[in-house]
């Protein structure tokens, strides 16, 4: 008798109206409404479901969609989940370098909480170890702009124009303030053009 009370979330879940519809996941739907009230970690997790296909179809569109509402609103963890979106490719080019940065950014950061600094810093050293060094030291090489402009046009807008390259305003991530003067002067390699020039 006790088994029963197991099955009937589900049998809940699995049940369709009359015009065969189903119907929605209650936790999907307490999740929706507080991401539509403005909570960031709802957000993240209604990006987590359609990332996964937990409680819904699989959609990194949609995925990526709340996640970005939730970086709006400055939450961590949102932002280590397109690192995984960008490094392997689901939904949108394949771009290791730049997953590479935006696990970095949680980081050197802190953001999120505690679990959100271990995940990213496993997904660092999982990518150190898998990145050319070439191309990490062109990850460095890029700006926050460019960055951004990749997030945002979902690895699709790759030009280099005047408005994300190097300037005194504008600091590559290798010159920006995060390092310690050792980790600095590590950094010796010649960033790639367009960004071996700074403005």
């Amino acid at each position: 008798m006790k088994s029963i009370f197991y099955l009937l979330p589900l049998l809940f879940i699995a049940h369709a109206y009359a015009d065969g519809t189903p119907q929605k996941d209650p936790e999907v739907a307490r999740f929706e409404k507080l991401a539509g009230e403005g909570d960031a970690r709802a957000m993240t997790e209604m990006g987590l479901r359609y990332h996964e296909g937990r409680g819904v179809k699989q959609d990194y569109t949609l995925a990526y969609d709340w996640y970005m509402k939730a970086i709006e609103k400055g939450d961590g963890d949102a932002v280590n989940n397109i690192a995984v979106i960008f490094r392997d490719g689901l939904g949108l080019p394949k771009n290791q370098k730049i997953a590479y940065l935006l696990f970095l950014a949680v980081h050197m950061e802190g953001m999120g909480n505690e679990d959100t600094q271990t995940r990213a810093g496993r997904n660092i050293d999982r990518l150190v170890q898998q990145l050319p060094k070439d191309q990490i030291y062109e990850a460095l090489s890029y700006t926050w702009p460019y960055v951004m402009q990749m997030v945002k046009s979902r690895g699709k807008n790759t030009q280099t124009g005047a408005d994300v390259l190097p300037t005194k305003e504008r600091p590559r991530i290798r010159d920006n303030g995060w390092w310690l003067d050792s980790e600095r002067a590590g950094m010796k390699f010649s960033s790639p053009p367009p960004w071996d020039k700074v403005q």
